[in-house]
């Protein structure tokens, strides 16, 4: 049994990243080089070609079994998409000696450590330490090279070693008789946290077994950076929200609530199950990707990107306020200074009696300038208006 543990993830620094790969463990650099070459074969966009692929090295990952520590060897690589940053930080175990339902629900649990012994930290603190900052939820990819006792399928798919009792969730029963693999090679089963393939048929051989690991990780790479993608742009956006900085206004809000917008609009570019070349391979993404949530991801995209909107709305409001409130001062020292002279030409009128040619026409040009900055005045009071309506209205939406 071979065994995936993959991490939604971004990455704060790929240049540092990059600096430390290493490629000494040769089974890593082959599966690299089977998922790039499975994804220029299958997927047809350039966006989905831009994945760099970066061998991490040897691992050892450490669980408790019975109270006393048990570990195995393995190897970490991370995939990034440069554009975005959003990635898959992928930690592979072939030859399992550790038992699978145990390691499965350690790594539900977030209990999995890397490290020696004693000296091993949670993955995801470790991660950070690779420059990568884990978002989401982790997906297990479990290929299994016997046949499993179908009491042990419901049971991978749930996550759980020992359950406190029979599993009679319907749900489980009935994922767990839905083989959704697409050749007789194979059977498949998928939860939302795990995908457990079962082929007898495929030769034990170590790189053999990586190819097939490596016709899932093609298209399970783009599922979980789209989660690390959106889920990045949820916790982003939701504390701006909290921290209320959308109100303030200049320069640097405006350039953050743009680059958070662009960010958005790049989050959901991951899976288009159209752009699969091949039948076959696009309905498998499909049976994964309904299995592993993305339509309830898209649809907290969907509300988080309207919350997103809805604080541009109201700190573009804010801007024109300020806008707003010089152009009426503006408009105030204009107005006065065309009253001058209207003033010296009635004091004029008031001294002589007369008016001249030159007051006449000083005084008119006045007053249509002053009816002119008047009806601008107007104008702008609307404008003012309607934003004050507008925020009132995003306020009672529960902005």
């Amino acid at each position: 049994m071979d065994f995936y543990a993959l991490y939604p993830c971004t990455i704060t620094d790929l240049e540092a990243v990059k600096a430390t790969e290493k490629k000494e463990n040769a089974y890593c650099e082959h599966l690299k080089e089977r998922i790039r070459r499975n994804n220029e074969e299958e997927l047809d966009g350039q966006f989905f070609h831009g994945i760099t692929r970066i061998n991490l090295g040897a691992v050892t990952v450490n669980i408790r079994v019975e109270n006393l520590p048990c570990s195995q060897e393995g190897f970490a690589f991370l995939s990034v998409h440069e554009q975005t940053k959003a990635a898959m930080m992928a930690i592979v175990i072939q030859d399992l000696h550790i038992p699978g339902l145990l390691l499965n629900n350690y790594f539900a649990g977030d209990c999995l450590t890397v490290g020696n012994g004693a000296a091993g930290v949670p993955v995801k603190e470790w991660m950070k330490k690779q420059n990568a900052q884990a978002y989401g939820t982790p997906k297990s990819l479990i290929i299994s090279y016997e046949e499993i006792p179908k009491e042990e399928v419901i049971q991978y798919l749930a996550c759980e070693a020992s359950p406190i009792g029979t599993i009679n969730g319907t749900v489980l029963h009935q994922w767990s008789q839905e083989n959704i693999a697409q050749y007789d090679m194979a059977t498949a089963y998928a939860s939302d946290r795990c995908l457990l393939e079962i082929t007898p048929k495929v030769d034990r051989d170590r790189i053999a077994r990586l190819d097939q690991g490596a016709v899932e990780l093609f298209f399970l790479e783009l599922l979980i950076m789209q989660e690390a993608a959106i889920s990045r742009v949820s916790y982003r956006v939701y504390e701006l929200f909290h921290d209320g900085a959308f109100r303030e206004t200049g320069k640097k809000i405006q350039t953050k609530l743009y680059d958070l917008n662009l960010e958005a609009a790049n989050a959901v570019l991951f899976v288009n199950y159209k752009k699969l070349r091949y039948p076959v391979t696009r309905l498998s993404a499909r049976h994964i990707g309904e299995r592993f949530g993305v339509a309830e991801e898209l649809e907290h995209y969907q509300n988080c990107r309207a919350l997103l909107e809805q604080m541009i709305a109201i700190n573009t409001a804010e801007e024109e306020k300020i806008d707003g409130d010089l152009m009426s001062l503006l408009l105030l020292f204009l107005t006065m200074v065309q009253m001058v002279p209207l003033m010296a030409s009635l004091v004029r009128y008031l001294m002589k009696g007369t008016f001249s040619d030159i007051d006449l026409l000083a005084t008119a040009s006045g007053a249509m300038i002053c009816l002119a900055l008047y009806g601008i005045y107007r104008l702008t009071s609307r404008r003012a208006l309607r934003r004050q309506r507008i925020l009132r209205e995003q306020d009672y939406k529960g902005v």
